[in-house]
C-alpha cells in the first residue's frame, strides 16, 4: 500500500478517538485495526513475550510491549488523545506563527498519542519530541512515521532515560503517561519533577493534575452498583479524604525546595465506617487537560487500589499516607 492510502487508512482509523459520541464497540475496533496496521508496517507487536523493565533509580519502566497494550485501554487512549489535542490547539491560539512544540516523556512502542491527533493538525502546528529509555521502542516508533509519511511533525526521538536526560530547548506542552493506579511503580511523578523545569512559563503539562486519594469504600456497594443495581449513594458509601498527592505544575515545581507536599492523616476517632463492607483504597483521578478527565475505574489508571479492611483500624488513633520516590516509588503509610 502507497503512503498516501496507508495515511487515510490510519486517519479513519484515528477518527472514532476523536467523535464526541462515545461509542465503545467503535472504539475497540478502531484500536485493533490500529494495532493490526502498525505491526504490519514492522512496529512492535503488542502481543510478543515482552522483555524485562528496567528498573530506575525512580521507578520502573514497562517494557516496550507492555507499554504498547496501553493502545487497548480505550478510556484512556481516547481521553489522553482529546486532551492533547485541545491542549495543542489552545496553546497555538497564543502564538500563531510558530509551531507548539511538545515533549512526550516514554513515549512507547507507536509514540501513540503524538500520531493520534497528527490527521487533524499540520506540520507548522506542532513539532514533537520524543523520549523513551528502550531504542527499540523509538525504532519501532520510527518505522511508524517513516510508513504513514509523517516526519516532518517530529523534531528529534530521543532514546534516554527521561528522569535524567536535560533537554537543550524549553517546551509548550509536556506529555508524560508512564503510571499505573495509586501512581505506583513508575516513574510518572520524578519525570514530571525533574521535566517540568523546561516547560515554558505558560506551558501546559499534561496531564493538567493526578490526585490519588485514600477513601473508605463500600466496595459490595459499589460492585452491585456497577452490575446496574442503583441502590449506590456517593454520600453514604464513599467517604473520601484530602489527597495524598497532587501531581501538578505547580507542585512538581515547588518539590524541588519543599519536602512533604505529598502527605495526609486521616484521625480515626468515633469514625462510623470502620466496618464491614467498607474497605480502605487509594482513588486516582486524573485530569488530562479542559474536560477530559478520568475517574474511578474508568481506565485501568484509575481502578481502586485495595489497602485493607476498614475495621482493621477499629481502636487506631490515626493512620498517615506518604508518598515516596524512588526504586519503587508509590503511597507509604504508617497506623498509630
Amino acid at each position: 500500500m502507497n503512503q498516501q492510502l496507508l495515511f487515510q487508512q490510519f486517519t479513519a482509523y484515528c477518527k472514532p478517538i476523536f467523535d464526541d459520541s462515545l461509542n465503545y464497540g467503535t472504539l475497540k475496533t478502531a484500536t485493533e485495526k490500529l494495532h493490526q496496521l502498525f505491526i504490519e508496517i514492522g512496529a512492535i507487536n503488542a502481543y510478543e513475550q515482552p522483555i524485562n523493565r528496567k528498573l530506575l533509580t525512580n521507578g520502573e519502566a514497562l517494557s516496550p510491549q507492555e507499554g504498547a497494550l496501553c493502545l487497548f485501554d480505550i478510556a484512556r487512549t481516547r481521553t489522553f488523545a482529546r486532551g492533547l489535542l485541545q491542549a495543542i490547539q489552545q496553546q497555538k491560539a497564543l502564538q500563531v506563527n510558530q509551531p507548539i512544540e511538545v515533549l512526550y516523556a516514554g513515549c512507547g512502542p507507536y509514540g501513540l498519542l503524538s500520531l493520534l491527533v497528527i490527521p487533524y493538525l499540520t506540520e507548522a502546528d506542532v513539532q514533537f519530541t520524543l523520549i523513551d529509555i528502550f531504542d527499540s521502542s523509538i525504532q519501532s516508533v520510527k518505522k511508524i512515521v517513516e510508513a504513514l509519511g509523517v516526519g516532518s511533525f517530529f523534531k528529534n526521538f530521543i532514546v534516554a532515560d527521561a528522569t535524567q536526560y536535560i533537554p537543550t530547548q524549553t517546551f509548550d506542552i509536556l506529555l508524560t503517561e508512564t503510571m499505573q493506579q495509586a501512581l505506583k511503580k513508575e516513574p510518572q511523578v520524578a519525570i514530571t519533577h525533574h521535566l517540568v523545569h523546561f516547560i515554558k512559563p505558560t506551558g501546559f503539562l499534561l496531564p493538567t493534575q493526578i490526585d490519588v486519594y485514600p477513601v473508605f469504600e463500600n466496595t459490595s456497594k459499589r460492585i452491585a452498583a456497577l452490575m446496574g443495581n442503583d441502590d449506590y449513594d456517593s454520600n453514604v458509601d464513599s467517604y473520601a479524604h484530602a489527597p495524598i498527592i497532587t501531581l501538578n505544575k505547580e507542585n512538581a515545581l515547588r518539590a524541588q525546595h519543599s519536602k512533604n507536599i505529598y502527605e495526609t492523616s486521616i484521625h480515626l476517632h468515633d469514625v462510623a465506617y470502620l466496618k464491614a463492607p467498607y474497605q480502605l483504597q487509594l482513588q486516582t483521578h486524573i485530569h488530562v487537560f479542559a474536560n477530559e478527565i478520568l475517574t474511578l475505574n474508568n481506565a485501568a489508571i484509575t481502578l481502586g487500589f485495595q489497602l485493607m479492611p476498614a475495621a482493621d483500624l477499629l481502636g487506631k488513633q490515626a493512620i498517615h499516607f506518604k508518598y515516596v520516590i524512588n526504586e519503587m516509588p508509590g503511597v507509604q503509610y504508617c497506623i498509630a
